[in-house]
């Protein structure tokens, strides 16, 4: 569900804080990943961490408007393991 529009946009406090920070060369938005990317971060670079690492993400244009979490993966992909598995059910079945 989308947010009101007359709410406007959700921005962490102290996402807006580490702006002054712009010397260092990558933030760190671990702690900000339900705000949205608001325009000063454009062409920044940054850290998130997922759980296991962190990811480096770079800010581009076309991520204005989306939250700051969506762009660090959790989830683990793995196709080989998809495909034993279906191998495996094959198998039981005959």
């Amino acid at each position: 569900m989308k947010r009101s529009r007359w709410k406007l946009s959700y921005i962490h406090s102290g996402l807006l804080k580490k702006r002054t920070a712009f010397s260092v060369k990558a933030i760190n938005f671990t702690g900000f990943r339900s705000s949205t990317i608001p325009v000063i971060y454009i062409g920044r670079r940054g850290y998130i961490y997922n759980g296991r690492w962190s990811q480096t993400i770079v800010f581009e244009a076309d991520s204005l408007g989306h939250k700051i979490g969506e762009y660090s993966i959790t989830k683990k992909f793995d196709t080989q393991l998809r495909q034993k598995r279906k191998t495996k059910r094959r198998t039981k079945k005959k």
